[in-house]
């Protein structure tokens, strides 16, 4: 497939604005942490540390509840959740078998917990600061822009996050038209996030409201960088990001392999890949070290891909690619 020499529709370059801190430069693949569904994160940590320079996301929660420590001074920069995912039972779309929905068990988890932990933060790389959330705590858009806005109380000058959530506990999608239409009331929020699994029931259906949130961002005359949760593999990562998504951040670099464009089975890239004599308790550390490179080079085809547009930067399921992302842009100029 020949490489298009013209500039992308939806993806740019662009930076995320830190208070005393300078810009940090789009797109970022973020290698997340979380308690739930690695209960040991505070080890899990501690073994990528050695090779993780560049941008990490942790939870509010695994702070509160001692899970991790605070002292987090190896990346380059820090995205900190609110929490919310810890606080519910609900798998996102990287999960196995959905088996935490029925085997993970949450502690009671507050805006005050949260509050606590942002007023007490003292790490020392730039960090930016999601708006809190809560599966039992659903609310407008409007609602969560104010509550996003008073995140931080005499921090004035930190750079908030808005994760924008279902309005309510019934819904479990976002209201898109909802959305593009406030798009001008995003502007104080360094980054817009949403879920993957809350975007959109069906992969088309996820591109094509991330590109709709991306044409209202810029009709507001905004290049504010949108975070998709959950989402960091091997395609549909480039698919979000082909539509206009700038951060991505999930732990499926620590539950799977990276091999080849796909997002496989760990033991099979040992057995592909790692020495025959590779002990069965070293494959992990290994294919997260395997992964965390991977991301690194995909991160800098996403880089040279913003230069031209050229599909071929991407070393793998490229005419796959061109042709999701040529239906998704149909859509959109279908509605």
């Amino acid at each position: 497939m020949s490489g298009s020499s013209n500039t992308p529709r939806f993806a740019k370059k662009r930076t995320i604005n830190i208070p005393n801190s300078g810009t940090e430069r789009t797109p970022i693949l973020v290698p997340s942490f979380s308690s739930k569904g690695f209960p040991q994160v505070g080890r899990v940590v501690e073994l990528t540390e050695p090779f993780i320079s560049t941008e990490i996301l942790v939870s509010a929660y695994d702070i509160h509840f001692n899970y991790l420590k605070q002292e987090l001074n190896f990346p380059s920069l820090i995205f900190l959740d609110s929490g919310g995912y810890e606080a519910s039972t609900e798998a996102d779309l990287a999960t196995q078998f959905e088996a935490l929905e029925t085997e993970y068990e949450p502690r009671d988890w507050k805006l005050e917990y949260y509050e606590e932990v942002v007023a007490n933060w003292t790490a020392l790389p730039p960090t930016i600061f999601v708006t809190y959330d809560h599966p039992k705590e659903r609310c407008s858009v409007a609602e969560q822009i104010k509550r996003g806005l008073r995140l931080g109380g005499a921090k004035n000058a930190i750079a908030r996050e808005l994760l924008l959530k279902p309005a309510s506990s019934s819904a479990q999608y976002l209201d898109i038209d909802e959305i593009c239409a406030r798009a001008r009331d995003f502007a104080p929020f360094a980054v817009i996030g949403v879920t993957e699994k809350e975007v959109g029931t069906s992969l088309i259906d996820r591109m094509t409201n991330v590109g709709r949130i991306r044409l209202a961002l810029g009709q507001a005359s905004l290049e504010t960088p949108i975070h998709i949760f959950g989402s960091l593999d091997t395609v549909t990562t480039l698919l979000y990001f082909a539509m206009g998504a700038d951060i991505f951040d999930g732990l499926t670099w620590l539950r799977y392999a990276y091999d080849k464009g796909a997002t496989t089975y760990q033991q099979n890239l040992a057995a592909l890949a790692f020495p025959p004599n590779t002990h069965h308790t070293r494959v992990k550390t290994e294919c997260w070290h395997h992964n965390y490179n991977y991301l690194q080079n995909m991160q800098m085809q996403m880089r040279s891909f913003l230069n031209d547009g050229d599909w071929n930067r991407f070393d793998y399921n490229v005419d796959r690619l061109k042709f999701l992302y040529d239906a998704a842009v149909e859509k959109i100029g279908g509605l």
